[in-house]
């Protein structure tokens, strides 16, 4: 029986090879969008950061604060009286992600105990990542609402979405909102 050998490389072609299997995974990793949220994602996950996936179209109103604690039991979400704009109560949740987009923190206003907003600031690298996905994810509700201001605006049945039309200059400013009607 004869033994299959693999073929023998020059040096300096095994040297390349070796070097585009190490370097290929980092440029994609440090280079590409797709490659950082990759990377930011899996860190997120790593050192047990909360995520939250929901329909924005879905909210409204008639939704309660024990509704939306109910849907998210493993998040944590701490919940106080405080007088907004907004309304008399405000819950708040530390985030890694909201629908997948690398997020700092969640702000949900009651009024009388029913859903009047909810605000995600998401990191300010990701912006233009932000406003693809409200795009796509609000787009069933028609196109936005005004392309003149500074605020790009989507109707949806219960309420309006509101996020930056360009990059924010402050990462307290990189927030997607929705306002209930």
């Amino acid at each position: 029986m004869s033994e299959s050998k693999a073929p023998n490389l020059p040096k300096p072609v095994r040297t390349l090879f070796l070097i585009v299997i190490v370097i290929t995974p980092l440029y994609w990793l440090i280079m590409t969008e797709h490659g950082r949220l990759s990377y930011d994602q899996m860190l997120l996950s790593l050192f047990g950061k909360d995520t939250i996936s929901l329909k924005i179209e879905n909210l409204g109103a008639d939704i309660t604060e024990e509704m939306f604690l109910e849907q998210f039991p493993d998040v944590d979400i701490v919940c106080e009286d405080r007088s907004t704009e907004f309304g008399d109560r405000l819950c708040q949740a530390s985030l890694g992600a909201f629908n997948e987009l690398p997020s700092q923190h969640m702000s949900l206003f009651f009024s009388n105990n029913s859903l009047q907003a909810l605000k995600v600031v998401y990191q300010l690298a990701y912006h233009d990542l932000a406003v693809e996905k409200m795009e796509i994810q609000v787009k069933a509700e028609g196109q936005p609402l005004d392309f003149s201001s500074e605020m790009i605006q989507w109707r949806t049945p219960a309420g309006v979405v509101l996020l930056n039309r360009i990059v924010p200059k402050r990462h307290e400013d990189a927030a997607i909102m929705w306002i209930a009607k």
